[in-house]
């Protein structure tokens, strides 16, 4: 091994060099070990937020309550939407879930059923566009991602949760059952 480590320090020459720093075989005895100056530990949380990345399990929410509006708006491909049971009480877009199960109809109704609300717009309903409906649903999931401690994720990162409405303070408490505050959206 030691011929063969000196062979390459003749052939390789600026490659045998950059080794030393960081090849452990071949810096000196005392130096063998990487200390903390060639390793830290990072938390992704503040990464995330600061890019405004969704982790995998919000990716996947964010992509199934999008497909279940495509699939509701355009009733396309027809054998699926016939699947989708939408509540005929008022204009609601309420879907009523099927047997609880962990296939897509269930696990994405459930997900829009919370937060459809924050998504279509009142007076379009499902003629709302597709990327507003994304843009809104993208706002919901990056600010439920940023809940709680800024660099420690928790389960309440991952769940789809609308914002919670905050009332004016001069409301009384009747007004506040039927008061419904525009989702306001910073998306950059």
């Amino acid at each position: 091994k030691q011929w063969y480590q000196r062979r390459v320090a003749i052939t390789a020459g600026d490659a045998y060099l950059d080794k030393l720093s960081t090849c452990a075989r071949v810096r000196e005895y005392g130096k063998q070990k990487l200390g903390s100056k060639f390793y830290t530990k990072e938390h992704t949380k503040p990464i995330f937020n600061r890019l405004k990345l969704l982790t995998v399990q919000n990716i996947h929410k964010y992509h199934s309550v999008s497909e279940l509006f495509k699939i509701m708006k355009f009733r396309v491909p027809y054998s699926l939407y016939d699947k989708i049971n939408i509540s005929v009480r008022d204009t609601s877009n309420l879907i009523i879930l099927p047997k609880p199960t962990l296939n897509f109809f269930y696990e994405s109704s459930k997900m829009w059923n919370s937060v459809h609300k924050n998504l279509l717009v009142p007076e379009k309903g499902l003629l709302t566009s597709i990327s507003l409906i994304k843009q809104k649903l993208k706002a919901i999931l990056l600010q439920s991602q940023s809940l709680n401690d800024p660099n420690i994720w928790t389960p309440d990162n991952f769940q789809l949760k609308p914002p919670k409405p905050t009332y004016p303070s001069n409301m009384n408490v009747a007004d506040a059952t039927s008061y419904t505050e525009p989702l306001i959206v910073n998306v950059t």
